[in-house]
């Protein structure tokens, strides 16, 4: 092996530890964001996309928009155990605005966050594989010290 294949080859062991890193990372960022920089569901609703989460207990929220159908949506419970995120993507199905109703403390997120919620969705398997992914590269990526042998 020549010098430049082995600085290649450890320049994408970086490579994929780095995206290993960046897996878990944002995995572990979308699982615990609703927790903690969630906002309480708006009264209002303009139809912008969200993404409900609610803690241990399962709610309902009723959606009354100014023109369409109403609807009730199901919000399910957080896990007593793991870290994965368990919530409902709301898209609007009509136009303008809506009011807004849940039958107990339900949690709302928009805006950029809501890429990283497939990640949080997946939730042992990202942090599984990226973890796998950031040891292997770190072990591949650190450069090799030359043995001589000794005579």
């Amino acid at each position: 092996m020549t010098a430049t294949q082995g600085r290649t080859g450890r320049r994408i062991a970086l490579a994929a530890a780095v995206i290993g890193a960046l897996l878990v990372a944002a995995s572990l960022l979308a699982s615990t964001w609703s927790e903690l920089a969630g906002e309480p569901v708006p009264q209002w609703w303009s139809g912008a996309t969200l993404y409900l989460t609610t803690d241990r207990t399962p709610q309902r929220c009723t959606v009354s928009p100014d023109r369409g159908p109403e609807r009730v949506i199901a919000v399910p419970g957080r896990p007593t155990r793991g870290i994965k995120v368990i919530g409902t993507r709301l898209v609007a199905w009509f136009e303008g605005g809506a009011e807004f109703t849940c039958t107990g403390d339900v949690e709302a997120t928009s805006g950029p966050m809501l890429l990283l919620y497939p990640l949080g969705e997946r939730d042992p398997w990202i942090v599984i594989s990226g973890a796998a992914l950031l040891s292997v590269g770190w072990v591949y990526s650190r450069p090799r010290r030359s043995r001589r042998r000794v005579r």
